[in-house]
């Protein structure tokens, strides 16, 4: 999810702290979370691929200088717009030393106007419109080998400066990994909040760099293509609609900025969450009626569940007392919604990010279970989140949160778990 809910009594150095120590069972489960991916998802790629370990190894496209120029021209254009373009100035939660960081919220013109650029510049001929299709893994490659880079600068500048909100670890792979500052800067330039643009933007421009190439290729953009496009252009925009409440989701408030969001951000979202448009780049199959219901019943409703809750934990936290449903809040101990959606389970918005992934993956029908990829690991992420915050919620709120589990006792799905 974009933004995930932190109590409302839980304070900066509180969450900072919590981000802060992963320990070794927490760096145990995201390993984990990849291992049963790979799992997963491995079987049919492993009967595709050559035995022989360096034709293998060729497979693996290197980093260009060319896809380096793009990327780097594509990261200062975002920059550049961002500076130029008017937008609403949102302060973000208080941290240790009782400063608040400002946050320039313009990111739906940002996205807009480059999209729009680079549509116009592929329909006059001034970029191919196929480029982003035909570099895909090259661009990967190279992105992935940008943030180990920028990681690396990080952690030797994190730790080196040991800025007002630097955590000090013992542990050099900890601060790599996890981060060394909570927020880094850049002439000014927030690079945790600001990280985030070119995920959305750069998943957005890779997106249409396909539909352009099945248009060249087909000579028309095909139902399952144009299902795909429609579902993860209004989610993307949807963010950006939303980026003042992205200025409190975990991520921005507590987490550090290292490898773990740096690569995150800037490849595994932009890429990875781009894998449907392989499965769907030829696929030329009609998309019935049903099918195509589905799409978007599962979206619609994975929109509501997830939109829904978040909107309803945000404005409890403005507003303890606010009507829920046209009822007053049930609050346990004070602190802990348990009405409207958040008295249905007490991670219901996770099961509204699981139905909007899925989503994105059910017009690519049942060609490969790469399709799936996004779904199955923000599944498995999100079940060892649940497990994880549970714990810490039981260790930190005792009796309380024991009344919270027996009031709303379903997890993610009501009445399953």
């Amino acid at each position: 999810g974009w933004w995930v809910e932190v109590e409302s009594t839980r304070s900066m150095g509180q969450a900072g702290a919590v981000a802060a120590q992963p320990g070794a069972r927490w760096w145990a489960g995201y390993l984990a979370v990849w291992a049963v991916c790979a799992g997963l998802l491995g079987a049919e790629a492993i009967e595709a691929a050559p035995r022989d370990v360096h034709a293998l190894l060729a497979l693996v496209p290197a980093p260009s200088w060319k896809c380096l120029g793009l990327y780097t021209a594509f990261l200062v254009w975002l920059v550049a717009l961002g500076a130029a373009l008017p937008g609403f100035r949102q302060e973000g939660v208080k941290l240790r030393d009782g400063t608040r960081r400002v946050y320039k919220c313009n990111g739906v013109m940002v996205h807009l106007v480059t999209c729009a650029a680079f549509v116009v510049a592929a329909v006059i001929g001034l970029v191919p419109g196929e480029l982003a299709a035909d570099q895909f893994w090259t661009l990967f490659a190279t992105v992935s080998l940008f943030a180990l880079i920028l990681s690396c600068i990080l952690l030797v500048r994190g730790r080196a400066r040991r800025t007002k909100n630097w955590f000090r670890s013992e542990s050099l792979l900890h601060d790599f990994i996890g981060g060394a500052e909570l927020n880094p800067e850049f002439f000014g330039l927030d690079l945790k909040f600001f990280a985030y643009r070119p995920a959305m933007t750069g998943w957005q421009i890779i997106n249409l760099s396909f539909l352009m190439k099945q248009y060249a290729e087909l000579g028309a953009v095909q139902p399952r293509m144009a299902m795909y496009q429609i579902l993860t252009a209004l989610y993307i925009l949807d963010y950006y609609a939303n980026e003042r409440k992205v200025i409190f989701m975990w991520d921005i408030i507590a987490e550090h900025f290292g490898l773990m969001l740096v690569w995150g951000d800037l490849a595994f979202i932009t890429f990875l969450f781009a894998l449907q448009n392989h499965f769907l780049l030829h696929d030329a199959t009609h998309l019935d009626g049903r099918h195509a219901i589905l799409c978007v019943t599962v979206a619609l409703s994975g929109y509501i569940l997830f939109q829904g809750a978040n909107t309803q934990k945000h404005r409890f936290k403005m507003n303890p007392s606010a009507p829920i449903w046209g009822r007053p809040p049930v609050v346990i101990g004070g602190r802990l919604l348990a009405s409207g959606f958040w008295g249905l389970a007490r991670k219901i918005n996770y099961l509204g990010d699981l139905l909007i992934a899925v989503s994105f993956s059910l017009p690519c029908g049942s060609t490969s279970a790469w399709a799936y990829f996004y779904f199955i690991y923000l599944l498995l992420l999100l079940l060892h989140r649940e497990m994880r915050d549970n714990a810490e919620c039981a260790r930190k709120h005792g009796s309380v949160w024991s009344e919270y589990c027996r009031v709303v006792p379903s997890r993610i799905v009501p009445m399953v778990y």
